[in-house]
């Protein structure tokens, strides 16, 4: 029973941080295209200065980097410490929980300030 939930728990929460990460990569795309188009339109704007639209999110975008690299980190534990070779490995699990946690946790505080 508690390895078929750490079965669901890890297939949803690695699909849960692929769909935050690809948030990320189009708010990024998004932001980026619009700088360059604002340059060549002729705006106020160098092209290598950091686009005012991402530098506006950055706190929100770190927040959400963190269950990415909670991802990671359980997968390395799991490589090093585990088997490496099972999906719920509780190395895995755990890095999907406190990666998540951490996001939650630091999420009011990029958003507030």
């Amino acid at each position: 029973m508690l390895t078929e939930a750490r079965y669901a728990y890890n297939e949803n929460s690695t699909q849960i941080v692929l769909y935050v990460l690809l948030a990320q990569l189009g708010v990024v795309l998004i932001g980026g295209a619009m700088h360059v188009a604002a340059w060549v339109l002729g705006a106020d704007v160098g092209l290598f200065d950091t686009p005012q639209l991402l530098a506006s999110v950055r706190p929100l975008m770190c927040a959400m980097l963190l269950p990415g690299i909670g991802w990671a980190l359980g997968v390395v534990a799991s490589w090093g410490l585990g088997d490496g070779s099972d999906d719920a490995d509780p190395y895995r699990v755990a890095g999907n929980a406190l990666g998540q946690l951490a996001c939650l946790v630091a999420l009011p505080g990029s958003m507030a300030g």
